[in-house]
Parts: C-alpha cells; sequence; structure tokens
C-alpha cells in the first residue's frame, strides 16, 4: 500500500510536470517547473530512502518487494489501460461503415 502511494505521488508529479512543460499553445511557467521538481526529485527520492531504510529489530519495517510492487503496480496498469485503448482504436478503425436499420428500411420501401 505505501509503494502504491508513493507510486502515486511520484507520477502525479510526473505529469504535472510533464503537462506544463510540452502543452501546445500555453506559455511554459518557469516558477512551477521549478517548484515541482524541486518537490518531486529530492522530496520523493528522500522519502523513498527512508522507507528503505526503517528498521524495526533489524528488520525492514516495509520490505523492498512490497514497495517495489506498489511502485511498479501503478505503471502495469497504466501500460495494460493504454494498450487496451489501442487495441480498440485498431478495432474500431477496421469495422466497415454500417447503416442503420431505418436507412435499410427506407431503401426497401422506396427501392
Amino acid at each position: 500500500m505505501v509503494g502504491a502511494i508513493w507510486g502515486c505521488l511520484n507520477l502525479y508529479f510526473l505529469t504535472n510536470l510533464i503537462t506544463e512543460i510540452f502543452s501546445p499553445g500555453k506559455e511554459v511557467r518557469k516558477g512551477k517547473v521549478i517548484l515541482v521538481v524541486l518537490v518531486k526529485f529530492p522530496l520523493l527520492y528522500l522519502v523513498g530512502y527512508a522507507l528503505l531504510v526503517i528498521k524495526i529489530n533489524k528488520d525492514p519495517y516495509f520490505p523492498v518487494e512490497s514497495l517495489l510492487s506498489g511502485f511498479t503496480l501503478i505503471f502495469l496498469v497504466m501500460f495494460l489501460k493504454a494498450l487496451g485503448r489501442w487495441v480498440l482504436s485498431l478495432e474500431t478503425s477496421k469495422k466497415p461503415e454500417t447503416k442503420s436499420t431505418n436507412e435499410v428500411k427506407k431503401k426497401a420501401v422506396n427501392g
């Protein structure tokens, strides 16, 4: 759970950074970009490091495997969602144009 929250925060800051820099027709606000970079990189990675080194009775409080699985699960879901959208767009572009039943009935009557 903690790894997923960490991954969500990382994704949130990354999304803000990318949309701020690459939005077409919008001027880049350098102050916001600097703020996001200063919050995302040092803070998130410092928190990640702290999560990895916290120990109780010489055992890690947050196992590395659970942090990594929660962190990467977000990106796996995003990849599968994008793949699904891509596959669905391929299916809709291959379909021939279908006529509605009303158009077919009109042709049969006027026929």
